[in-house]
């Protein structure tokens, strides 16, 4: 990752066994939960309460119910007032599946599917650029999330959601971007509106990438763009097809939005928890998710740090964004729905200990969202000296808009935060990761990775079971 030098930009030659050791991998971990949450009976009178996980409680109480009613419904199910916060599209999969099987373990096992596909899909794209063996180091993160997990085992819409979102911006994002892909892109992220309407952001990344094809893109700056891309030509179908593709999800929330009357469906119980309005603190929980898990880019970058101490600019972004971090109200309180995960949990207990210095603003978050920003900074000039900046700057753009969409659910629970960081990071250090990096430079993400995995094991598998 030095910038001074010319380095390879060739897509890696891919090869598979690298990720089929990150799908065994991931299904080591989650089958023995699965298994015992296939043998468990459905929820109802006198069956005993689940484990006590997020998951497994949504589970239970909400999507289970949704999908064994709108099974009984089909091929007319009610999509106007069903108790949950989200478009249909994942109940209506499972209801699908329920209505052909009448078996609990089929939807578990469609469900351990879709979380499958969603850790493959994150290796796949990383293994472009990074090579097929540095991805497995940059996807085990994700893979061994205690959310992504947690969503791989109970019936939850979570992964569906993410494996369309994500799947609009790794199309959208990576090298080689056409006209078919923006397309594809589109569809996508309509796909992923019809499980989570709040994935309306996903529409962003393939509507730059028409952009980006079309001679509009004359008028962007040159970092914008990928090495190959600036002499690449362009044609007005490239804006059309990127017009297109930004209208589909458009269409889909739109018409959810005139039959509810509403962003959310006609339900109290939901419109009370959901619809509390804007979140001023999720971009600042976002950056500081950023810097948990892309603090290891400082150690992985060949003198990022020194050169970032030199360089004014740099300083000046990082402390607009500790800035945007410092403003809103950012400690932990249940109250407005700042709860829920390990790292609120961190600020929970410095806060106590900090008493009224801290009752509003958590340094924790603050610090963290430096060094989120930093990281990502780190990221974009590496990605750039290898000409891939384009393929970057719609990564970043990508999780800007995740990151003021998600900020609508006044809800800041981790559960919704950490993928997308997760993944963030890792798309972006394989677009800038040279070949000839020593083993012990990606130690950070290694421990990363490990922490994750007893994280899952802990809090995740042995409830579980």
């Amino acid at each position: 990752m030095h910038p001074e030098r010319t380095i390879d930009r060739s897509p890696q030659k891919m090869t598979w066994w690298p990720g089929a050791l990150v799908a065994a991998l991931f299904l080591v971990v989650a089958t023995p939960a699965f298994v015992a949450e296939a043998r468990r009976p459905l929820p109802g009178a006198g069956v005993s309460a689940g484990p006590q996980t997020s998951e497994a409680f949504d589970q239970d109480e909400y999507h289970l119910p949704i999908i064994l009613m709108f099974a009984e419904q089909l091929p007319r199910p009610d999509l106007r007032g069903y108790p949950a916060a989200t478009t249909p599209g994942y109940h209506l999969v499972q209801a699908a599946v329920w209505r052909a099987t009448s078996n609990k373990a089929a939807m578990l096992a469609v469900n351990l599917m879709i979380g499958l596909g969603l850790v493959v899909l994150v290796w796949a794209v990383a293994a472009r650029q990074a090579g097929a063996a540095r991805a497995v180091i940059l996807t085990l993160p994700v893979a061994w999330s205690v959310y992504v997990l947690g969503a791989s085992i109970w019936v939850t819409t979570d992964n569906l959601g993410w494996l369309a979102a994500l799947g609009a911006v790794g199309v959208s994002a990576m090298p080689g971007r056409s006209i078919p892909r923006t397309v594809g892109a589109g569809v996508c992220a309509a796909l992923a509106v019809f499980v989570r309407q709040i994935h309306i952001w996903a529409l962003a990344p393939a509507v730059l990438s028409g952009l980006m094809r079309s001679p509009l893109a004359r008028w962007v700056p040159g970092v914008v763009f990928d090495e190959e891309e600036r002499d690449a030509p362009r044609s007005w179908r490239g804006l059309a097809a990127g017009v297109c593709a930004g209208a589909l999800p458009v269409i889909v929330v739109g018409g959810f939005v005139l039959a509810w009357g509403g962003l959310l469906p006609m339900n109290d119980e939901m419109r009370s928890r959901h619809g509390g309005g804007f979140a001023p603190g999720g971009p600042a929980f976002f950056m500081a998710c950023l810097g948990v898990f892309g603090w290891p880019v400082l150690v992985l970058v060949p003198g990022a740090i020194r050169r970032v101490a030199r360089d004014p600019v740099a300083w000046f972004i990082v402390g607009a964004g500790v800035l945007v971090a410092a403003v809103p109200h950012t400690s932990f309180d249940p109250d407005a729905q700042r709860k829920f995960g390990w790292l609120w949990h961190g600020v929970r207990v410095v806060q106590d200990a900090g008493g009224e210095a801290f009752a509003v603003r958590s340094p924790v978050l603050i610090a963290l969202a430096g060094v989120g920003v930093l990281s990502i900074l780190v990221c974009w000039r590496a990605a750039r000296a290898r000409g891939f900046g384009g393929s970057a700057c719609i990564l970043m753009l990508s999780a800007l808009g995740f990151a003021l969409a998600q900020s609508a659910n006044s809800a800041v629970w981790q559960r919704y935060y950490e993928p997308m960081a997760l993944v963030t990071v890792a798309w972006l250090v394989s677009l800038g990761v040279p070949k000839d990096l020593p083993a012990w430079r990606w130690s950070g993400f290694a421990a990363i990775a490990l922490a994750q995995l007893g994280l899952a094991l802990a809090t995740v598998i042995a409830p579980a079971l």
